[in-house]
């Protein structure tokens, strides 16, 4: 696996989409860089990149005959994420907050942003990763309250090239697991991380925000989810906590 380090970049992803547009072949490889001056989040938002965190793309291709499956990716790369990070922080409380925010202590440390392309060849998947490692957002820019690794962890130590060494080994385990249709057993490991499972969240679809009681996760890795005594299956939207929340923001601190 081909790993291309940057110190600057305006972003992993967009750097990553040139080698993909390109007709780049050896699969997988990874983006790395120091900062981002145009970090990307979910929802074209901007995400928060100054020198000291971790910013990568992992990139693999796929089969066209995944296609109506890739969506349960997003589990596959939060599911790997979490187990680095539980490796680092064995008595913490992490989470992953549907559907691929990494939580410590009920704070995200952690985003994944998925982006496919689809080629006459496959689907290439363009995983965005950053990591709060030194430095965590200003509050007042974010919807959940933040977190570094630096809050929680003495960093004498810390090895930033170890951390990738094992968050690249579980991915790529988890990845033959998925190729061998054991989303199943993922989708369970992934629920016992759930942040908020079997109680009541606030999910933002578009201009709708809803509240109802999270039940599970489907095969096709939808959120399942009782809304007004129905089961009502959420394919895409964000689960809140923070000041865009319905009710208030003492909800995100409860396990």
């Amino acid at each position: 696996m081909q790993i291309f380090i940057y110190n600057s970049l305006p972003s992993t992803m967009l750097k990553a989409n040139a080698y993909i547009s390109s007709g780049w072949t050896a699969y997988p490889f990874a983006i790395l860089t120091s900062e981002q001056t145009q970090g990307k989040g979910k929802q074209n938002r901007t995400w928060y990149s100054p020198p000291g965190n971790l910013y990568m793309s992992y990139v693999d291709k796929f089969p066209l005959a995944y296609q109506s499956k890739i969506y349960q990716l997003t589990y596959v790369f939060g599911l790997a994420l979490i187990q680095t990070l539980k490796a680092y922080l064995p008595s913490h409380s992490l989470h992953l907050k549907w559907p691929n925010d990494v939580l410590i202590n009920h704070k995200k440390v952690s985003g994944i942003l998925l982006e496919t392309f689809l080629q006459n060849d496959g689907i290439a998947l363009n995983t965005g990763i950053g990591v709060n490692i030194h430095h965590a957002p200003p509050p007042e820019n974010v919807t959940t309250p933040p977190i570094a690794l630096a809050d929680v962890l003495d960093l004498g130590n810390f090895s930033q090239y170890t951390f990738l060494q094992t968050f690249f080994e579980i991915i790529q385990q988890h990845l033959q697991d998925w190729r061998q249709n054991n989303f199943k057993r993922i989708r369970q490991i992934w629920l016992s991380y759930a942040w908020k499972w079997k109680q009541d969240i606030h999910i933002s679809l578009g201009s709708e925000k809803i509240k109802g009681l999270f039940e599970d996760v489907d095969d096709h890795g939808r959120l399942v989810i009782t809304y007004q005594n129905t089961r009502k299956l959420v394919y895409a939207g964000e689960v809140f906590c923070g000041k865009e929340s319905i009710g208030d923001m003492s909800s995100c601190y409860l396990p």
